[in-house]
């Protein structure tokens, strides 16, 4: 059973950025950022939502979802 924020993903980073798309290599940076914002975790496949409130905004605002060094 998952938690409230936990989410299975069975989808590779590609599989995530044909669905979106992104391109491989920009799923990643924007998960890696989302990583270390603290904004989400990722273990064992499952996505925890750590920040909903900051990824429901940065979903709304897509352009403040990157970092400059994306």
């Amino acid at each position: 059973m998952l938690d409230w924020g936990t989410i299975k993903v069975p989808l590779s980073q590609q599989d995530l950025a044909n669905c979106t798309g992104l391109t491989r290599i920009t799923v990643y940076k924007i998960l890696k950022q989302w990583r270390e914002d603290k904004i989400i975790q990722i273990q064992n496949r499952r996505f925890i939502i750590k920040r909903p409130e900051l990824l429901k905004r940065l979903v709304k605002e897509p352009s403040h979802s990157l970092s400059k060094n994306v």
